[in-house]
């Protein structure tokens, strides 16, 4: 017991010994060949003592012991290699070499040592114990020999895996420089020479498995409920439905691996804070899809953190293909596959960043319209005015068209006329400054109207939540293409309820399915051509008092066929307000008529729940 207890403990020693001289401290990175035990980030040095060196000779052979290709793919995942696939290993000799005696050198086609730029040294990155799989560092550092002797520069060129050059560095020859380059991705260094520097010291960051994660660069939001209604799956529904596309992983084989995906925050038009619902990471579609689309949410916040992320495994193929469904709102979002090392600076990880969005919408506040004037931004959503391109157009024809149309309409009870009669009563055409308090309110300017655009789409549409919360609960479910548009009308207040209009319309709204259509509203519903309460009263409210003098467009007294004044008595009061609501009911059809276009692809115009009229486009 005893003599075996002395015979181990020396070789016990020796191995500590060995142990210590090979994981020194952190002013001396580990040296090559124990790799194998280092975490990813460690840095590892290879000082090439191990290979037997050649003399230095230049354009002599190198012998086959002082080749130096893979072997060190296996324990420190790095190969060399120059013109015939090998670099040389060189004793330099002591206060040659910056460490011990050996250094190393390029390789002419023949086989010979050289140190000309011709014939670079390259070192390619590899996973340690597969040396043919492909990794990845995120430092590399060489040094020149202790004996410059052509003071012309050298340099070093680092590549990702598929070859794009993305960094480069170069120095002036000196005693023992050093060539550093430092950035995540390299898979592969170049060292150019000078002609007669030798190097030494390869040292480098622990090497990554390469991860990739690929999917579509842009993708448009879904739309899993419109108007209140949820989707069904199993039928058609035109421009509503899931957006699903493939997100392709590539790892090392049978790799575990975490998924998961975040949100940016402020984009796409939302100006608010809050967690923003993601789009869905689905391994079954087919399972897992009808279940998501019944479940009227408009994003999902699960696996959202490393901690939370979809566990998978990279199987024998390495390959891994996951389905991702957009979320109901846009926005910018990244999808990243991470390794499982507890520790978070050990783990390698790979993003993928995209855009939820419907492109190309045109901004009216960015582009102005003429004839139109945009209002209902909140700090929430400060623009809410991006159409698609063709809707804008539309919505530019149908500007000119009602400004033109308010100026020319002919006849006796044409809108000039009846301005010009309610004029020469002294009207004081009203204008209602709290309109967003007391939509009901009167407006009756005499000048021509603009268009009063409220809300159309988010800049890159998607869901459009008025309460500023990310849900679906209050919002403009249709709002999300840049196709559909509300106007505020002064001339309609629809009292909320259930008379809401799918289609045609309550009065002379228009749509395909029932083109021009005059239906009489619902008394209880609607409430249209609102006169002037000043003028209804019993005796008349000021300045419209059955004691007032009538006053014409000028200010002047109104007076009889005897000079007498005249005043606002019952009956000039109601004729009046006979064409009070004269005007507004003619400005409304005018509106209508302009919004309602079929040309430029006006799929209908109908009335919704409070003063606004809505536009829909195809």
């Amino acid at each position: 017991m005893n003599n075996r207890r002395r015979l181990y403990a020396p070789t016990t020693l020796a191995l500590l010994c060995a142990l210590a001289a090979v994981f020194t401290m952190a002013a001396r990175p580990a040296r090559a060949g124990w790799s194998t035990f280092l975490a990813a980030g460690a840095l590892v040095t290879l000082d090439f003592e191990s290979i037997p060196g050649m003399n230095n000779a230049v354009g002599h052979g190198i012998p086959s012991q002082s080749r130096l290709a893979d072997q060190f793919g296996q324990t420190a995942g790095v190969r060399f290699s120059s013109s015939p696939g090998y670099v040389a290993v060189v004793n330099l000799g002591a206060g040659h070499a910056v460490s011990g005696v050996n250094g190393i050198g390029g390789a002419t086609a023949g086989g010979t040592l050289t140190y000309e730029p011709g014939d670079p040294i390259e070192a390619r990155f590899v996973r340690p114990g597969n040396p043919f799989q492909a990794a990845t560092t995120s430092m590399v550092s060489i040094r020149g020999d202790l004996r410059p002797t052509a003071r012309s520069p050298l340099s070093m060129f680092a590549f990702d895996v598929s070859g794009n050059p993305i960094a480069h560095v170069t120095v002036p020859e000196a005693d023992g420089l050093t060539l550093r380059i430092e950035k995540p991705g390299i898979h592969s260094v170049r060292v150019v020479g000078n002609g007669s520097t030798a190097f030494d010291d390869f040292t480098f960051r622990a090497t990554a498995p390469t991860l990739t994660v690929q999917a579509a660069a842009q993708i448009a939001p879904s739309i899993l409920r419109h108007n209140g209604w949820g989707l069904d799956p199993r039928r058609s529904h035109g421009e509503r439905g899931a957006v699903m596309v493939p997100v392709t992983i590539t790892a090392p084989a049978n790799e575990d691996l975490r998924v998961f995906v975040r949100a940016t925050s402020h984009t796409a038009g939302h100006a608010h804070d809050g967690d923003r619902p993601h789009g869905w990471l689905l391994k079954s579609p087919r399972r897992e899809l009808p279940k998501l689309i019944r479940g009227f949410r408009p994003g999902t916040l699960a696996y959202s953190t490393f901690e939370g992320g979809l566990r998978i495994n990279s199987g024998s193929s390495g390959e891994v293909v996951l389905y991702y469904v957009a979320p109901e709102f846009s926005g910018e979002e990244v999808i990243t596959v991470a390794t499982e090392e507890a520790n978070a600076s050990q783990r390698t990880t790979a993003t993928h960043h995209f855009s939820v969005k419907i492109p190309a919408l045109v901004s009216l506040r960015s582009e102005p319209q003429e004839g139109v004037t945009l209002t209902g931004s909140t700090p929430e959503h400060p623009e809410v005015w991006s159409l698609e391109g063709a809707a804008a157009a539309a919505l530019r024809e149908a500007a000119a068209t009602y400004r033109a149309s308010q100026e020319s309409d002919a006849g006796a009870n044409g809108l000039p006329q009846l301005i010009a009669r309610l004029a020469a009563y002294g009207y004081d055409f009203p204008l209602n400054a709290d309109f967003d308090e007391n939509p009901a309110g009167l407006h009756l300017p005499q000048a021509p109207e603009e268009i009063i655009v409220e809300d159309v789409s988010l800049s890159e549409g998607g869901l459009l939540d008025l309460d500023g919360r990310w849900t679906a609960n209050q919002g403009h479910l249709g709002h999300r293409l840049g196709t559909h548009l509300d106007v505020r009308s002064r001339h309609l207040y629809v009292v909320p309820g259930p008379q809401r209009v799918r289609g045609s319309g309550p009065y002379h709204l228009v749509g395909r399915s029932a083109p021009r259509q005059r239906v009489a509203p619902p008394a209880e519903g609607y409430r249209l051509a609102v006169g002037d309460d000043r003028l209804t009263a019993p005796r008349g409210l000021a300045p419209f008092r059955d004691t007032d003098v009538r006053r014409d467009a000028e200010g002047n007294p109104v007076t009889g066929p005897e000079g007498q004044p005249l005043h606002y008595d019952a009956a000039a009061r109601r004729e009046m307000n006979e064409l009070v609501k004269k005007v507004h009911f003619r400005r409304l059809e005018l509106l209508i008529d302009a919004l309602w276009n079929p040309a430029p692809g006006v799929r209908g115009v109908f009335a919704t729940e409070g003063n606004h009229i809505h536009v829909q486009y195809d």
